[in-house]
């Protein structure tokens, strides 16, 4: 019997009759659940959807690990703070990460660095999650959902001059693990100016039940944001961070970090006209770099097999944008935009014993590129009614500079592709077209009622990882990509309700996606690579059709002044419907409930008990390959404290009884290496206790 299922069933269908009470002020257009800004989402772009309070609470280590707090997002772990989000079912590079409209790639052919986790919690001014629907105008349609950061720090001019700074210094006991910043920010009505240092250390942590995990971790940060107001309605931004990561495990992964350099920049000029249909005109610019090194220095093949990966992902882009006023209550958003990202890999094995040294292409010199036009359109049909409708074309080119350089097994790359996909996968050359876009009708019948529906397609070109990752060692065996793979074409629907009294504030979204050519990891072959009488498992790439549907819940029930009660669950079914089996990754059904006590602004401090309960996923595909994983519940104890204004206090426990499970989606260990066994689940960390101090001046 799923118990947990049961308690999440229980908390999806809790019906609470809302009443409206005389002399309430205006409702909200915001939801706030368990610190969670939950909206509708066909207006998620314009909300913040993770307040800067939660990461400032000292429980995360980047904003990958932030964002599991939010309904419908999950992540693929293959370290301790290596989160890959993964919204409603749909994870890797479908998943888009963007930065003051710069989109983000790593460095890792692995996947050690997802570009989230490089986000650090002092950087962004707003995040957004845009889980489906989104805008046409914010780039390229990931099939996967988007996730918005704008780090460009801007004051209200009229606000008065000045400076004030910060200092922050936080730890955890599983990882013995500390991280300090400070920072400054300001400045007067010409001049906007923030800028932050960080650095954080953490070691091994312990599951429940006393298994010790590799989670050494060590990082170092910095991040300016300079905003300039040459004039009246003129604004130029300009945005810089940089992040230093050495010495980090990846128990599910053959190889750990040595050291990444990661470092963006990123520029915008914004003009509103104070006269004619033109109400905004945007140019934006910006930069990436990130140089990795990885090596199994420190895993138990050392001794048979050294190993080392310099890797290198570079992306630069850039988009003019426009508003226009066409009539009352109608604007059009129209723009073009555009992305370079090139990205090389070499990894370098001497065999200790023979002495014999060779080096395998992974990403044999890959470049992709995007050029984009779009139009948007957003009316009000009504007083109550509104509707957005865009679209937009994409042409994108992909290459592999290096497919002639040799492979294994005495192929070269460009070889190794036709081995495995036939004559066609020769051309390494690959040029299209793609189109997307959606409608999006939003009706409010009541002051505190708001309704959306829409629809949409949106359509993803195959990444460099999908395309062109050359044949070569990998979790699992061997991994080769794919360059005739054709594009994933979604198909969504989703519908959402949202409620906002003083006693309940609710939402509701229910989803459904059909996904043409959907992209697959899957077992392509299997035989002795090596040649040592072992037979390999090759893994590829390969076009299906599959189907998504769930749904996500965020409630917030008030009992008094003082007293509220947050709940949130997440539902999602995935479905490989080309070969009849369930797709990878899916993430299990899950639900939290707590209960929370705040006191009020005369003396802030609050207090906050609950629990997640998540359901065990037996639909799984065996060929990925995944095992099933059990159901959970765990528990925790948070609070909090605000002094004289300047002094902010939090600390709390979290997995308060200790318990031993691990996440559906984190992946397997690597190697037998202290306590884990090779194949065997990695498990999460048992009962830790964290706490921060901040001090404003």
């Amino acid at each position: 019997m799923r118990v947990y299922a049961a308690v999440i069933f229980f908390c999806l269908t809790v019906v609470v009759k809302p009443v409206a009470h005389a002399g309430d002020e205006q409702a909200s257009q915001e939801f706030t659940v368990d610190d969670i800004i939950v909206q509708a989402s066909g207006e998620a772009v314009d909300r913040n959807v993770v307040p800067r309070e939660i990461v400032e609470a000292g429980r995360f280590t980047n904003q990958g690990e932030a964002l599991t707090q939010v309904p419908g997002v999950s992540v693929v772990r293959r370290g301790a703070s290596a989160t890959e989000p993964v919204i409603r079912g749909l994870g890797w590079e479908r998943v888009t990460t963007q930065v003051d409209g710069l989109p983000l790639y790593g460095a890792c052919p692995a996947r050690m660095d997802p570009p989230i986790t490089y986000v650090r919690s002092y950087a962004p001014e707003e995040i957004q999650v845009i889980k489906g629907l989104a805008s046409v105008s914010l780039g390229p349609m990931g099939t996967g959902g988007r996730i918005v950061i704008d780090t460009d720090y801007a004051r209200d001019p009229d606000d008065p001059a000045g400076l004030a700074g910060w200092f922050k210094l936080g730890g955890e006991t599983n990882r013995n693990g500390v991280a300090g910043e400070a920072g400054v920010k300001g400045g007067n009505r010409w001049l906007d100016i923030k800028g932050t240092v960080e650095a954080l250390g953490y070691s091994d942590y312990t599951s429940g039940n006393g298994t010790v995990v590799p989670a050494n971790q060590e990082e170092y940060s910095a991040a300016l944001s300079a905003g300039i107001r040459p004039k009246e309605n003129h604004r130029w931004s300009n945005t810089l961070n940089y992040v230093r990561e050495d010495d980090i495990d990846y128990p599910a992964l053959p190889m750990d970090m040595d050291a990444t350099d990661y470092l963006l920049y990123t520029t915008g000029y914004r003009i509103k006209p104070e006269r004619g249909s033109l109400e905004q005109m945007d140019f934006s610019f910006g930069l990436q770099s990130i140089d990795h090194l990885m090596s199994n220095r420190e895993k138990p093949n050392r001794g048979i097999l050294e190993a080392e990966t310099p890797s290198e992902s570079n992306t630069f882009s850039g988009s003019a944008k426009s508003t226009f006023n066409m009539a009352s209550g109608i604007n059009l958003n129209a723009g073009a935009d555009f992305y370079h990202l090139n990205r090389d890999a070499t990894r370098t094995r001497r065999i200790v014993m023979s002495g014999m040294t060779f080096n395998d292409r992974i990403w044999p010199d890959v470049t992709q590129w995007d050029l984009g036009g779009y139009a948007e359109v957003q009316a009000q049909l009504a007083d109550d009614l509104d509707l957005r409708v865009g679209g937009r074309i994409d042409f994108v080119s992909s290459d592999a500079g290096a497919a002639d350089a040799p492979s294994l097994m005495m192929k070269t790359v460009r070889e190794q592709y036709v081995n495995f996909y036939g004559a066609d996968a020769a051309d390494v050359t690959q040029e299209e077209v793609v189109g997307s876009g959606n409608i999006v009708l939003s009706w409010q019948p009541m002051a505190r009622v708001a309704t959306h529906i829409g629809g949409g397609i949106a359509t993803r070109p195959a990444g460099v990882t999908e395309r062109f990752y050359a044949f070569a060692p990998a979790p699992g065996g061997f991994l080769v990509g794919n360059p005739t793979l054709d594009p994933e074409k979604k198909i969504e629907l989703e519908w959402g309700i949202d409620f906002n009294y003083p006693r309940v504030e609710a939402s509701l979204s229910l989803f459904h996606n059909w996904v043409q050519d959907y992209i697959l990891q899957t077992e392509i072959d299997r035989f002795d690579v090596n040649g040592d009488g072992v037979e390999d498992v090759v893994r590829g790439f390969s076009n299906v059709d599959a189907r998504l549907y769930g749904a996500e819940l965020s409630l917030r029930l008030r009992a008094g002044e003082h007293w509220s009660f947050p709940v949130t669950a997440s539902f999602v079914r995935g479905r490989n419907s080309t070969d009849d089996r369930n797709l990878p990754e899916i993430p299990p059904l899950e639900g939290t409930v707590a209960a929370r006590f705040d006191a009020g602004d005369e003396f802030p401090w609050y207090a906050q008990a609950g629990g997640r309960f998540v359901d065990r996923q037996d639909r799984i595909d065996e060929t990925f390959p995944e095992n099933e994983t059990a159901g959970f519940a765990t528990f925790h104890l948070r609070g909090g404290i605000t002094l004289h204004r300047v002094i902010k206090i939090e600390m709390g426990v979290e997995n308060l009884f200790d318990k031993e499970y691990n996440e559906h989606l984190t992946r397997e260990a690597f190697f037998t290496q202290g306590d884990l066994v090779q194949g065997g689940e990695v498990p999460a960390p048992g009962r830790t206790l964290y706490a921060s101090l901040r001090f404003d001046f």
